[in-house]
């Protein structure tokens, strides 16, 4: 009956064609209730089209949009007494977050999706490179036997640790040997308990101790890796935002000046080394001129 009643109060027309389509089409009883409210979020966007983000809408609305509402609704009703905690709940809303904002922005049909200039070929999982990753640890592991990340233990104390750890370790997982006096010992890698680590760093140079396994021919080896960083002066996210007509901010052709960073480190030694902000900023200003004057810096 109450749809025979709907359908006679709307001119015998179906007031409700699709009721999923017609619930997709729905905007938030918030932004429903409030059209002007909405239509200055939509403004405010667009005109922040360049730093659009679901934090930046989220406190315009919190800073500017609800105080405004709370005032006008104030002077409507001649009640100061109402807060925005009541406006929130008149539509729906017992609080307003980021969250809330987000769903906000997809109900208004705005887009976040990947920029398409980005091109990226991933060839990590290529069969020639699995195969020679595995020669590179099998290798990586035996050279580990000449480094100093090693820690000897006697097998009573061993056996406390175990115990303390709940069995969390196991002394399965070192290499049992006897030493020089015929005492049972055994060999772990300083990253098999955290306990053995702080002790190396406090006691020794390196982190740890050369391994009884080490072939007695063979040098020492300390291992130095190697790996350099790029910042770009157009450093963004691989996705944006878009209006809901499909307009988005106007990207760079290019990703502008880069500064390419180089560091060293080892386990020995730790990373890098450290730089003062002064000489850092000394360094950046001379990285600029060569640039610009087409040299190179080192």
């Amino acid at each position: 009956m109450k749809w025979l009643r709907d359908f006679r109060s709307h001119g015998e027309s179906f007031p409700n064609v699709c009721y999923h389509r017609s619930k997709l089409e729905k905007y938030p009883l918030f932004l429903e209730n409030n059209p002007d409210f909405r239509d200055r979020l939509n403004i405010y966007a667009r005109e922040h089209l360049q730093e659009l983000s679901t934090e930046l809408l989220y406190n315009y609305v919190i800073d500017v949009l609800l105080p405004e509402l709370l005032k006008q609704r104030q002077e409507e009703e001649n009640n100061n007494n109402l807060t925005v905690e009541d406006i929130l709940k008149e539509n729906g809303l017992r609080t307003f977050t980021v969250r809330t904002m987000n769903d906000w922005m997809h109900k208004l049909k705005y887009k976040y999706s990947a920029k398409t200039k980005t091109y990226y070929v991933d060839g990590h999982e290529n069969p020639d490179t699995v195969a020679y990753r595995k020669q590179y640890c099998t290798k990586y592991i035996r050279d580990e036997l000449r480094c100093f990340r090693w820690f000897q233990l006697c097998e009573e104390e061993v056996l406390k640790l175990e115990q303390q750890s709940n069995g969390q370790f196991k002394k399965e997982i070192g290499y049992k040997y006897n030493n020089s006096d015929g005492l049972t010992m055994f060999e772990f890698h300083v990253d098999d308990h955290e306990s053995f680590a702080t002790h190396c760093n406090l006691v020794t140079i390196h982190g740890g101790y050369l391994s009884v396994r080490k072939p007695p021919d063979s040098k020492p080896l300390i291992m130095i890796g190697q790996d350099e960083c790029i910042f770009k002066q157009h450093l963004t996210t691989r996705s944006q935002w878009h209006l809901p007509d499909g307009t988005s901010k106007i990207n760079p052709k290019t990703d502008g000046d880069g500064l390419m960073l180089s560091s060293f480190q080892s386990r020995d030694f730790g990373f890098g080394l450290t730089i003062s902000p002064p000489h850092l900023l000394s360094n950046l200003i001379t990285a600029r001129t060569k640039r610009v004057t087409g040299g190179m810096i080192t």
